[in-house]
């Protein structure tokens, strides 16, 4: 309310002085003398600029010196509150950009001990795989060594079985007839031919 009654009566007294100024102009020319107010010349403009700054300045900070002064520091502190919350904004991104940061670093890490795990997995079960193939390779060797060992003894077996037979049967017959040494050695040899001739 005060600034609304110190404006009024500024503008008033800017007005009354100019009328005033205005009448002692015009009373002056009736006259016939040269206009002047308080006894200085109308046409003085250097005067008179400075007369209507002073004013200005009287009536600027009468009436808004205080309002424009409290505006611009409103102005100053909002300014000064909008780059602290531009540098709290960015400080907050940056952390986040920071934390982020972090979070894709924590992540390359475990999915390089990840592969690194599969890594050692996989070497493992190859080795595994690759020594279960070579004990089973060796255990089928051993099988088949044992059973080709086994078949060619059964064969050796059956061999000197036969043989035996053929033998036993040559020397029967040998006796039988009377042979002599060399008839009964002719007579084996015949009997071992005759056992090879049936293998083959």
């Amino acid at each position: 309310m005060r600034t609304g009654r110190g404006w009024l009566r500024g503008t008033i007294a800017a007005a009354a002085l100019a009328v005033v100024q205005q009448s002692v102009c015009l009373a002056a020319e009736a006259a016939g003398e040269s206009p002047t107010f308080f006894g200085v010349a109308r046409d003085d403009t250097a005067f008179w600029s400075l007369v209507t700054f002073v004013l200005f300045l009287l009536v600027l900070k009468k009436l808004g010196w205080s309002p424009f002064v409290s505006a611009m520091s409103e102005r100053e502190r909002k300014e000064a509150e909008l780059i602290a919350a531009a540098e709290a904004a960015n400080r907050e991104s940056q952390e986040l950009l920071n934390e982020q940061q972090g979070r894709m670093e924590a992540l390359d890490e475990t999915l390089r001990e990840v592969r690194a795990e599969a890594q050692r997995d996989a070497d493992h079960t190859r080795k595994s795989i690759r020594e279960t193939a070579r004990s089973e390779s060796e255990a089928l060797n051993r099988r088949s060594r044992l059973e080709i060992e086994r078949s060619r003894d059964q064969a050796l077996n059956d061999l000197f079985e036969r043989l035996a037979d053929k033998v036993v049967e040559r020397t029967e017959q040998t006796l039988r007839a009377g042979l002599g040494p060399s008839e009964q050695e002719q007579l084996v040899d015949q009997a071992v031919t005759d056992f090879v001739a049936s293998r083959g």
